[in-house]
């Protein structure tokens, strides 16, 4: 059982990157620490398509962050 099952629902993206990184944490803190960042981005790209904000094709992790900050999220 994972902490991220309940996503399989609606993301299911994010439940397999979730459950990668929990599977990683003791062995290679590495892999955990980059599925985990893997995890963040794809989750901001969920939120920016649910509230219809679009992205530059090259936008970097940062500009989409703060494509949110501008919209008060």
């Amino acid at each position: 059982m994972s902490n991220f099952d309940f996503l399989n629902k609606k993301w299911e993206v994010l439940a397999k990157l979730g459950k990668q990184a929990e599977s990683y944490y003791h062995n290679d803190n590495n892999a955990s620490m980059l599925k985990m960042r893997m995890f963040g981005e794809k989750l901001i790209d969920y939120v920016l398509a649910a509230y219809k904000v679009e992205a530059d094709k090259f936008a970097t992790q940062d500009d989409k962050i703060k494509l949110l900050r501008n919209i008060k999220i």
